[in-house]
């Protein structure tokens, strides 16, 4: 099998060489370059062919804004290489503007290094095994580098059930750049929470997504209805299969925003229940 380049960019040595360390016992990749600054992953990515860019947002030089931005409008670059985000910053502008500039993924620190190579092979379009991470409350523990120290910090439930929705829209072909991406985890996350939430769609979902975002309700709801017609055109009937049975029906055509969002929102909260049964 033909291994994924990756490049790496941080300021945190103790974080490079743990997340270099597993990536170099996984058959599936090949590390490029490890980096502390934006410039010389430039370079790197001018003189390879590169597969993902994991890079932290704050770095010398050239940060990792500035650095997808000219990625992506290198002509020297013909081969985009998809990007996943590391950052200490929870803030949504922060996490909008590096969708909006084409980042794939989002992670926040302190993460879990086998969540992080997931996710690489998941954005560059990989079959991988999860082992379930995402969703046995039995994994609670996070990494936290500070130097060579290892700090365990517990994970919050409301966490892995974001990252399993952000898992199963990527896998469904939602774009991450575009506006209803976000829209469309928050509805589905109101809905696992309270499936009433679906009685109400115009009433009350779109205008509590829209206070969340400084939108309009309007907005949301054409947003999200564009996600899912750009997810419904790229996903395969297979992947719909494989992700939710034989109660998806491909011959009714695109489904309306409320039945999407269902579907997902089912799917998780199953999920979140046969895991919990297995753990009792």
């Amino acid at each position: 099998m033909e291994k994924l380049n990756v490049v790496i960019a941080d300021t945190n040595d103790g974080l490079l060489n743990a997340i270099r360390e597993k990536f170099e016992n996984d058959n599936s990749i090949s590390i490029i370059g490890l980096s502390k600054d934006g410039e010389n992953v430039l370079k790197l990515l001018q003189e390879n062919t590169v597969d993902v860019v994991i890079t932290d947002l704050i770095l010398p030089v050239i940060d990792g804004f500035t650095l997808i931005e000219q990625v992506m409008k290198s002509k020297k670059i013909t081969d985009k290489p998809k990007f996943i985000i590391l950052s200490g910053i929870s803030n949504e502008k922060i996490i909008n503007t590096a969708f909006s500039l084409g980042a794939a993924y989002f992670i926040l620190k302190p993460f879990d290094i086998d969540s992080l190579l997931n996710r690489v092979k998941q954005v560059a379009g990989l079959d991988y095994y999860e082992n379930n991470i995402l969703l046995s409350s039995k994994n609670t523990s996070l990494i936290e580098f500070e130097g060579d120290n290892t700090v365990q910090t517990h994970v919050p439930r409301a966490k892995d059930m974001e990252m399993r929705i952000t898992e199963i829209i990527h896998e469904l072909g939602v774009p991450a750049h575009i506006k209803g991406y976000r829209y469309l985890i928050y509805s589905i996350i109101l809905c696992v929470n309270d499936m009433e939430m679906l009685g109400a769609v115009t009433k009350i979902m779109y205008p509590e997504i829209a206070k969340k975002f400084s939108t309009t309700p309007s907005r949301v709801e054409r947003a999200i209805r564009h996600s899912i017609e750009l997810s419904w055109q790229q996903c395969s009937p297979s992947k719909l299969y494989k992700l939710f049975g034989y109660t998806v029906n491909t011959k009714k055509g695109k489904p309306t925003n409320s039945e999407y969002i269902a579907l997902i929102a089912d799917k998780v909260r199953l999920e979140y229940k046969d895991s919990e049964q297995k753990v009792m």
